[in-house]
């Protein structure tokens, strides 16, 4: 069986426009599994290698410090890949 990466990502066409903001040294990462995040309390439910999916709509009410803990404590689960629908939501 081969193995999905981070960047076979990239070849899919819906795919094609996107680009990475961070963490490039991470393409090469193999994807394990695919979860959408829409409750902050995600980190305690993930283990890692997963594709992260989100709109972050249920963190609009986050401020910025809250915001930045919550990535920490997915950081700690190394689930490096986040795909973001809209980041107009983020400060």
């Amino acid at each position: 069986m081969m193995e999905f990466k981070v960047k076979d990502l990239f070849q899919i066409d819906t795919l094609k426009q996107a680009f990475v903001i961070g963490g490039k040294q991470g393409l090469n990462n193999p994807i394990r599994g695919v979860t959408i995040i829409e409750a902050p309390d995600i980190a305690e439910w993930i283990s890692g290698g997963e594709l992260l999916l989100s709109s972050l709509y249920p963190l609009q009410s986050y401020n910025v410090s809250e915001q930045k803990a919550f990535m920490a404590q997915l950081s700690e689960k190394t689930s490096k890949r986040i795909n973001y629908k809209n980041w107009e939501i983020c400060p």
